[in-house]
């Protein structure tokens, strides 16, 4: 991704494609799903219409690489649609890229924390037990009534570990807002559970960004 961003100046989504393509086909058995196997060998590879976490990590040198924060928050987008259409990935990959930027450019964590909720209506202050249910793959489900919705939500366990995007940088978000530097960040991280490789990877970018 940084090499795309420093190679091509105006930032085309097809060289974009291309250099990831060929960074990631050594290592097609190391993990991959198989909408990414087929994503990484296609000749003409299309965007799933569903939500695809893995862009996450694309983000990170996309958003560092950015000069200004309205850079930062289109080329996120940019990376995020080259694999996916969703709303909620592209959402997702924004907030991800706007917090990484404000993160290394003196921004208070009370800033970053009021742009996430204001900006992308991601939920960071919500109690660790219920970002960890989430984070184990629970849904919230509304709370009916007489047949009429009240408001509330509970949540349904789903029997799989998340990997839904918001839920993903809301997690990471929240464990380096609460995060006293850059080790007890991460440990957070992976103490809320769920996919601690991806939590990990997101809370350390924004840990360093902020502590250097």
């Amino acid at each position: 991704t940084a090499r795309w961003l420093i190679q091509d100046e105006q930032h085309r989504s097809s060289r974009f494609i291309s250099e990831v393509q060929k960074t990631c086909r050594g290592y097609l058995d190391n993990g991959f799903s198989p909408f990414m196997q087929k994503w990484i060998g296609s000749e003409n590879p299309k965007a799933s219409k569903h939500d695809i976490s893995p862009a996450l990590s694309c983000v990170i040198p996309a958003a560092m690489e950015a000069k200004t924060l309205p850079e930062a928050i289109s080329v996120s987008r940019q990376v995020a649609e080259a694999f996916s259409t969703s709303p909620q990935t592209a959402n997702a990959a924004m907030a991800l890229g706007q917090a990484l930027w404000m993160a290394g450019h003196g921004r208070t964590k009370d800033d970053i924390s009021f742009a996430m909720q204001n900006d992308f209506g991601l939920k960071v202050d919500i109690p660790s037990e219920e970002m960890n249910a989430l984070l184990l793959g629970a849904v919230r489900e509304p709370v009916i009534v007489n047949g009429e919705e009240t408001g509330e939500f509970y949540l349904r366990e789903s029997g799989r570990m998340s990997r839904d995007s918001e839920v993903l940088v809301t997690a990471a978000l929240q464990a380096f807002l609460s995060g006293d530097g850059f080790e007890d960040s991460v440990r957070r991280a992976v103490a809320l559970g769920g996919p601690s490789d991806t939590g990990g990877s997101l809370t350390g970018a924004l840990a360093e960004r902020f502590y250097g």
